[in-house]
């Protein structure tokens, strides 16, 4: 049977003046195709800038997107 990791992948990156994530970095991964997964959810996120003023700015920020088990899958183990 195959092993199913479970964990939280962070990941750094810059949200745009247009509320898209750029620069999208791996801080910590759990490996097994997940850090990827992890990345390509994380493109398809949208944000609302940040402001100065009137005024959208780059932002950098950190996001955390955990991988779990449903309970359906963890008691087929």
């Amino acid at each position: 049977m195959e092993a199913r990791p479970e964990g939280t992948v962070v990941l750094a990156f810059t949200v745009g003046t247009d509320g898209k994530p750029s620069g999208i970095k791996v801080v910590r991964g759990l490996g097994k195709g997940l850090d990827e997964k992890a990345v390509e959810s994380m493109e398809q996120w949208r944000f609302v800038p940040a402001t100065s003023g009137v005024e959208t700015i780059p932002a950098k920020a950190q996001a955390e997107i955990s991988f779990r088990l449903s309970a359906r899958e963890a008691n087929s183990k």
